[in-house]
């Protein structure tokens, strides 16, 4: 009896035992299966990534800078999920990650995305308060270690490794221009990488404390600065068809295009200091050289204040000018005009053939549109409507919307957002 038991125990054990061990073998299964996927389903890598920047004003007037990240652009832009990057700074996306300039720190921050969750995380940050360096606004990508970071006006061009996030060294480079009049402002602005390799920053230029409240010297000045990383050599560029300096712009395949400075009306009006046309378009080629083509607006169109480039493919050209009806007598009251959209106009020019066409879509957007992206080789706008009219007395209210570029002809809404907010980017980081 004693073995019989036993021996019925152990039977019983070898069959619990064979049945564990059946479905620790189901569950290794089941494991080898998740095994292979490599991650778990809360860890599964996010196929897309959108970056959006945008502005919010506090009711104390202060400008805060928010960034976004989701899978697509979505309906309506939620504050709640976005990260504040803080007043003042300049955002740059490169590959999969954010750089965030702030210059009353001289840093650069570097942030990676989790590619499963899409959180932010400073990944390291590069303090550039030795170099000197006071410009912010200027940082370009040329590869994933070299970015350049300029302020010609100081003579430096600093470069880093954004991988390492190691300053790498400090170019001494000649200045735009010497014995600058004690009335002439000169201005910098985003730098581009163009196709052939080459790194361009536009200069601009205007007078006075603020802008257009003199006229400028004549002499034709440098429109933008060439450096090219094979021989860290830089050269300034002019064109006498941007006098004093021009407004630009990076289309969708790379290149860039450059129109003249808007105020340049303010100065043939009341001073008469522009002999001949004043605004012209034209395009720098792959290395950075003015292209012969271009088109001027003279005897075709009456630009008065304007012609900023909102977009571009290939030959064609959108831009949004003002055509006053008459300018106010006094110099004083000289912005007079200013917010009323029956003196705004928008046309697509062609640089291959010196024409033009009427284009009416943004004519409901009586603030303005400007290009804010270009995500998978189509324009993105942020498109800006008055909701209350109230310039003498500050009270003006308005909507934005973010619209989406199909063609020169159609354009698509795709996203709203709250009152008091302004979109600055938006981008695929991957």
């Amino acid at each position: 009896m004693k073995y019989t038991k036993v021996k019925l125990m152990n039977s019983r054990w070898l069959s619990a035992l064979l049945m564990l061990v059946t479905a620790f073998g189901s569950m290794s299964c089941q494991d080898d299966d998740i095994a292979s996927d490599d991650v778990t389903p809360d860890e599964q890598e996010v196929e897309s990534a959108i970056l959006q920047i945008v502005t919010v004003t506090t009711p104390g007037g202060t400008n805060v800078q928010y960034a976004s990240i989701t899978p697509e652009i979505l309906d309506d832009f939620d504050i709640s999920q976005a990260v504040e990057l803080g007043t003042g700074v300049a955002v740059n996306a490169f590959e999969d990650d954010m750089y965030v300039t702030n210059p009353s720190a001289s840093t650069i921050t570097k942030y990676s995305v989790d590619r499963s969750t899409l959180e932010l995380q400073v990944e390291d940050i590069l303090s550039f308060a030795s170099t000197g360096i006071t410009s912010t606004r200027t940082l370009v990508f040329a590869s994933s270690t070299r970015a350049f970071l300029s302020d010609l006006l100081e003579g430096s061009i600093l470069e880093f490794n954004p991988e390492s996030m190691e300053i790498t060294t400090t170019y001494n480079v000649p200045v735009p221009v010497t014995d600058i009049p004690a009335n002439l402002n000169v201005f910098i602005f985003q730098g581009f990488l163009l196709n052939g390799g080459n790194v361009v920053w536009p200069i601009d230029y205007n007078a006075g404390g603020t802008c257009c409240d003199d006229p400028v010297p004549l002499e034709v000045m440098p429109s933008v600065a060439v450096f090219d990383p094979t021989t860290n050599q830089l050269t300034y560029k002019s064109d006498p068809r941007l006098p004093l300096g021009n407004r630009s712009f990076q289309g969708g395949d790379g290149t860039v295009y450059l129109g003249a400075a808007p105020w340049l009306g303010f100065f043939q009006n009341y001073f008469g200091s522009l002999p001949g046309a004043y605004y012209n378009l034209v395009r720098l080629d792959a290395n950075g050289d003015f292209e012969s083509s271009g088109f001027s607006a003279e005897g075709l169109l009456d630009i008065d204040y304007g012609g900023n480039i909102q977009s571009a493919q290939g030959d064609e050209v959108l831009i949004r000018y003002q055509d006053i009806d008459a300018w106010p007598e006094s110099y004083d009251d000289r912005w007079n005009w200013w917010g009323d959209p029956a003196f705004n106009f928008d046309v697509v020019v062609n640089l291959a053939d010196n024409t033009f066409r009427t284009f009416d879509q943004f004519d409901e957007y009586s603030l303005g549109v400007v290009n804010v992206g270009n995500i998978d080789g189509q324009n993105y706008f942020a498109a800006y409507t008055a909701v209350s009219v109230g310039f003498e007395d500050g009270d003006q209210q308005q909507t934005v919307e973010l619209i989406r570029q199909e063609s020169f002809d159609n354009f698509t809404p795709v996203q709203t957002l709250p009152f008091d907010a302004g979109i600055n980017l938006i981008t695929r980081l991957w």
